[in-house]
């Protein structure tokens, strides 16, 4: 098991409403409910190996301490290990990720969740890009935020169906945002 690592969040960062400790109260309840709904789409075992690929500050590690939860992030100070590639999970969370690589980027990695495990299940939540949302991006100041956006939730949507079946689906209200669990065909 890995050794649990807790990471300082700076809630007066230059991207504070990416984080579960938001001082925006309304982007704060959004992804504390995201973060809940996600873990109970699930069913998880005290013997499963989760990886957390985009960690970010942890806070699925944070809310899963007696899981063995193992977090990835690009950035290299957040994540628990230097290389996912060589685990065997059996869950892979992916949180607020997929929209963040371009579509050839997310088949190379689905493919490559599937060479470490084709009997994990893929937790994925992603925007649904609808009227809410993108008011909910404007009213918020989101606009940095999706600049950085190289896939749009219709192309991840098709990669997944692709390569994977949909086992469940939960909308949260009001459709801003999908959670979805798949397996591998």
């Amino acid at each position: 098991m890995v050794k649990p690592k807790i990471k300082k969040i700076d809630a007066n960062s230059n991207k504070p409403w990416l984080t579960y400790k938001s001082k925006n109260i309304f982007v704060n309840l959004h992804f504390n409910h995201l973060m809940k709904e996600s873990i109970k789409i699930v069913k998880i075992s005290k013997n499963d190996k989760i990886l957390d690929f985009g960690c970010g500050y942890g806070e699925l590690k944070n809310r899963l301490k007696s899981f063995n939860v193992i977090g990835y992030d690009k950035r290299k100070e957040l994540s628990d290990i230097k290389n996912y590639k060589n685990l065997r999970p059996d869950i892979i969370f992916c949180l607020a990720v997929f929209e963040y690589f371009s579509r050839n980027e997310l088949i190379s990695l689905i493919k490559e969740f599937k060479r470490m495990n084709k009997k994990s299940k893929l937790v994925v939540s992603m925007p649904t890009e609808n009227l809410f949302s993108k008011l909910g991006n404007l009213l918020f100041g989101f606009k940095s935020v999706n600049n950085e956006v190289k896939c749009d939730y219709k192309i991840v949507r098709e990669v997944l169906s692709h390569n994977m079946i949909l086992e469940k689906e939960k909308k949260l209200f009001p459709r801003t945002n999908d959670i979805t669990l798949w397996r591998f065909k």
